[in-house]
């Protein structure tokens, strides 16, 4: 009988912190934006910085890129370390765009976007990454 390889979860396996992370974006049922530092740092993201999310027409593809009109969001800086904005209209447009799905005010789920770590292209010299839906 073949013995299959296996990759065991062990204590100490689960408490090694990945080196790599992929960036990634929370958004509450609120509204609240929540940029992890690992985006921030790949945007270069200050407090009063602004982003842009903005969506593909033909594919509802979402992208994100550190805003170079002064029309995105405005980031606010907590505590030193917790970047966040908040916008409960986007929060609706990507659900209903990228998963298809209707949603009304009693929704209380919140959400992960992972954001690729490479852009998918540049405007005027500003990197623009590829947002998805982390299920």
């Amino acid at each position: 009988m073949n013995v299959p390889s296996l990759i065991n979860y062990t204590e100490k396996r689960l408490s090694i912190k990945p080196k790599h992370l992929r960036p990634v974006i929370r958004i509450y049922n609120t509204g609240i934006i929540y940029l992890y530092n690992s985006l921030v740092t790949k945007l270069g993201l200050n407090a009063g910085d602004r982003i842009m999310f903005s969506r593909n027409r033909e594919t509802n593809e979402w992208y994100i890129c550190k805003d170079i009109t002064g029309d995105g969001l405005k980031i606010r800086m907590y505590n030193k370390r917790t970047f966040s904005t908040s916008s409960t209209v986007l929060r609706k447009e990507l659900i209903e765009t990228s998963l298809g799905i209707l949603i009304d005010s009693d929704d209380k789920d919140s959400f992960y976007l992972g954001v690729d770590p490479v852009p998918s292209f540049h405007i005027k010299n500003n990197p623009h990454y590829k947002i998805n839906f982390l299920l």
